[in-house]
């Protein structure tokens, strides 16, 4: 059995390694098109980061970019590659070689605030509890009233973020787009 194509709305990215998939893309680029600003908490390679950008969203990447693959563990220079050979503009995107958590609290909205609070959180970051627990309290504090939050990969297959994602659910947040192992909530009213 196959699936049929990922329906495209939006380019994808070309050539940068990802998990993702494209019908999880798919889906992030529409929710990032609606958003319009999305603060990305993991992203190793940029995928995700250029895929919502071309959707027409300001993305902030934030990841520390020495937790990469076991054959390029530091993935910030392929990253900013993948961005110009992608010709995004400074404009469409800022990034942060650190920790979410390490980031000062004012920091985006000093960066940019034109972008401030973000329309939408993508989690993809780091996968053991309760990391994905903080990474949700962290963008709950930067999210605009109706904003979203959307998580990579809640699946039983890494229980912190299937934990995380249901202690969401339990505060109230409601599923409103899901493709593949991508989740994403919207805090019910």
């Amino acid at each position: 059995m196959s699936l049929d194509p990922a329906p495209r709305r939006f380019p994808i990215p070309h050539g940068v390694r990802s998990s993702v998939t494209l019908h999880e893309l798919a889906e992030l680029q529409r929710f990032a098109h609606e958003a319009g600003t999305v603060l990305e908490i993991g992203t190793h390679f940029g995928f995700s980061c250029i895929g919502m950008a071309l959707a027409g969203a300001h993305v902030t990447s934030v990841d520390p970019h020495f937790e990469g693959p076991a054959d390029q563990p530091d993935t910030w220079e392929p990253f900013l590659a993948n961005l110009e050979r992608h010709g995004l503009s400074p404009n469409q995107w800022n990034a942060f070689r650190s920790a979410i958590e390490d980031v000062p609290m004012g920091e985006f909205a000093r960066c940019a605030p034109e972008f401030y609070p973000f329309g939408m959180v993508f989690i993809d970051g780091n996968h053991v509890w309760p990391c994905p627990w903080r990474d949700i309290e962290i963008a709950q504090a930067h999210l605009r009233e109706g904003g979203y939050i959307a998580m990579h990969d809640v699946t039983p297959n890494w229980p912190g973020v299937y934990r995380a994602a249901h202690q969401l659910v339990a505060q109230g947040w409601r599923e409103v787009g899901a493709a593949g192992t991508l989740r994403v909530y919207r805090r019910a009213t």
